[in-house]
This record gives structure tokens, sequence and C-alpha cells, in this order.
């Protein structure tokens, strides 16, 4: 059942969220996806866009080779006229209340080929582009993202008011979360983009064992992250996300049933607890 959720953050502008991290394994789409139900089921009107070469988000609700137009489609458009027609036709209205923008499987890199080789074509901001046309009708996009450092990344963080980096506590995620801290910064630091980046930190699959814990509290002691690590947690219970994600469902829907459902339902609270906050 959805909620109301009154505050000035819902008759603000599209706020975006992208889920990002460099190591791959870490529950991305799984963190998507159910973000994007816990904000629905909070109120929210949500858009969630697949932005990742693997197209698993699209596939989640529909077969990616069924859709007309996908986001590698719409960031190759440069005329108006075409990309709102575009924009019109691409969205995926799906069953629970999430509406979809879908990309097809091995086609984002190729786009993104095609415009850094023509010199005439606007680089960094072709994502940014095609998400100002939705910002008057949803409160939340929520981003599925590649993990790539590379022209598609650049524009993901000119798109995105948050960056959300899922981490495990193996040394491959921790050095992740470093690299993606120092690209961010570099890119803020620019001139020419004047933007501000928030990063927040999610830890999943965490055990509960004295070495995850103290993983953890490392990273939330580094002066470089103060304030970034969010307080949820989500806990590993790899059953029901197999489960789940097989039956192309929401392990948050569970939320009674599973501890790593209700560790979503926090999330989803939190997120728009730090978004309405402003």
């Amino acid at each position: 059942m959805r909620k109301n959720y009154d505050s000035k953050f819902e008759r603000s502008y599209m706020k975006t969220i992208a889920i990002y991290q460099r190591k791959g394994g870490v529950g991305k789409t799984v963190t998507a996806v159910n973000l994007s139900q816990g904000l629905n089921l909070l109120g929210l009107k949500v858009l969630l866009v697949d932005f990742n070469e693997q197209a698993d988000c699209t596939r989640y609700f529909v077969d990616d080779k069924k859709i007309n137009m996908g986001m590698d489609n719409l960031i190759t458009i440069d005329t108006k006229a075409e990309l709102d027609k575009a924009c019109a036709e691409c969205l995926i209205h799906t069953e629970c209340g999430i509406d979809l923008i879908g990309t097809h499987e091995n086609k984002l890199k190729e786009s993104f080929i095609r415009i850094q080789f023509d010199s005439k074509m606007e680089q960094t901001k072709r994502l940014l582009k095609v998400l100002k046309r939705f910002r008057a009708s949803y409160d939340i996009c929520v981003i599925d993202c590649h993990n790539s450092e590379d022209l598609m990344f650049l524009n993901i963080c000119l798109s995105a008011d948050i960056i959300l980096a899922p981490s495990k506590t193996d040394d491959g995620s921790i050095a992740g979360l470093y690299s993606l801290y120092q690209y961010i910064t570099d890119i803020a630091s620019e001139d020419n983009y004047d933007r501000k980046i928030d990063l927040k930190i999610l830890f999943t699959m965490v055990n509960r064992n004295n070495d995850d814990k103290e993983k953890i509290a490392d990273i939330e002691s580094d002066p470089l992250f103060h304030g970034k690590v969010l307080s949820t947690k989500i806990r590993y219970q790899a059953k029901p996300i197999t489960k789940m994600s097989l039956e192309h469902g929401f392990v948050i829907a569970h939320s009674d049933k599973y501890n790593v459902g209700m560790d979503y339902k926090r999330l989803a609270t939190e997120i728009l607890d730090i978004l309405t906050r402003g």
C-alpha cells in the first residue's frame, strides 16, 4: 500500500539518485529495484532508469529485445522535437507503479562511442538532457549504472544529486570507494562543470562477524567519508535475494519475513529523509 509522504520535497524538482560502484557483484541492480519500490510505496512517483550495459534492470520487468526505445537510443538524439517525441514513447509503465526507461543489452557503450567520435555532438550532458524531460512528472529518479569510469560515468555525475555506492567489505569494494571518491572530487573541482555531487555509501551483504564490523567502522571513521556512510546496512541473505530475482519480485515486499527486506525498507526511508532535508 502506498503512503502519502507530506513534505516540501514532493513539491520540488525531481531528485536523481545514481546507484554506482566500480566493483561488480555488490548488489547495484537489486538495490536500484528495491529502493525504487520502497520509495514508490512511500507515495513518491518514481522513474527507474537502466543505464547499465547488462540491461539487468530492464529484464527485471520486460524483455530488453522487445522495447522500441531505450536509453541507448535517447542519448544519441540531438534535435529537441525528436527527443521530446522519443521520451514520450520510451516509458514503460510497470504493474507495481514504477515507470521504467529501459536499455538494450550491450548497446550503451556503442552509443557513447558514436558520441565520442562525433565532434559535433555535445559529450558530457547527454543523460542530463534526457532526464530534464521528466523533471516535472516525477519525484525521484533512480539510475542503475554501469561500472565504468569513462564518458558514461561523467554523464552520471553531471546528472545525479546523490551517487549511492553499494559496497561489500572486501578489499576490492573498499578500493572502489576510494577510487570513486577521488573521481567525484576531481569532477567537482572542474570550473566548467559547477556540480555538487553528494556521495553516500551503502554497505551490502553484511555478515554479523567482527571482521565486517571492523571494516565498516574503519570507513566510517575515515575523514574522507565523514557523514557519507548510511546508517542502514543491508544484511547478507542470499536465498531470498536469489528467489526474488528469479521471480522478478521485490524482497522489500517481504520485510515481515526477511531481514534483508526490512533493511531495504529502512534504506528507502533513510534516503527520503536525506532528500527531504536537502
